[in-house]
């Protein structure tokens, strides 16, 4: 039968009820990109209380960047009796959205969890959080950071932008005398010198936007005030690059 043929008749016996159906049309319509079809689908398997739905609708949920309502589905998913058959990949998947969600204690328990099932995944993901939370200690910049500290910022979130938009989740922002290096609570590093930097705004209370070519990055400052200090000395940083 053709894709085209297997579509249909999935939809079909889900509209009919099937939830099995209903979750495997979800897996289709997913894997091709149509994240609304699968999170419809899982949806309708998750509320007719089939557990692979729950945790396909968490999962979808997540990759969406609804990381508040993914997160019960999830926890549902992984406290369910019938979660022990296929323990492992919904923990790695909460562990992450918690991560997104700035739990970060809470994360590394249930990334620990995943890594144990064997998820290489999430082995990743445990290994970036703990370097992150060890590394995120004001003062401590990089080695190779491009010159003296001026300044670090531990700051509420960061949004990437290089044609589509990347959550950095919470951060800390080094500002050496050349370079903007950003630590993110995935494990990632960004580094911008000073003299790429085209532009410094302040479109919202407490956000910083810092344009280069080709990119962009929406800073989230914890006050007003912390984003009125950032701001000038970056400024003042730039100036005198």
């Amino acid at each position: 039968m053709s894709k085209r043929g297997e579509l249909a008749r999935l939809r079909q016996a889900a509209e009919a009820g099937d939830t099995d159906a209903a979750v495997e049309l979800a897996d289709m319509l997913t894997d091709e990109g149509d994240l609304s079809g699968g999170e419809r689908w899982n949806r309708r398997a998750a509320e007719a209380n089939n557990h692979d739905g729950i945790v396909g609708l968490g999962i979808v949920l997540c990759v969406m960047g609804k990381f508040e309502e993914a997160e019960p589905w999830l926890r549902k998913g992984a406290a369910d009796p019938r979660h022990a058959e296929m323990p492992g990949y919904c923990e790695y998947v909460l562990g992450r959205c918690l991560v997104d969600l700035q739990k970060f204690d809470e994360a590394e328990q249930w990334l620990a969890i995943g890594a144990a099932a064997n998820v290489e995944d999430a082995v990743e993901q445990l290994e970036r959080l703990r370097k992150y939370r060890a590394d995120k200690t004001p003062g401590s910049a990089r080695q190779g950071s491009g010159g003296d500290v001026l300044q670090t910022f531990e700051v509420d979130s960061v949004m990437f932008y290089d044609g589509s938009g990347h959550r950095l989740g919470r951060s800390v922002c080094t500002l050496t005398r050349s370079r903007l290096i950003i630590d993110d609570a995935r494990g990632g590093i960004s580094q911008i010198r000073l003299r790429d930097i085209t532009g410094v705004s302040s479109p919202l209370r407490k956000q910083l936007r810092i344009t280069a070519p080709g990119v962009a990055y929406d800073i989230y400052c914890l006050s007003k005030d912390q984003k009125y200090d950032f701001g000038a000395r970056l400024s003042e940083a730039i100036r005198g690059a």
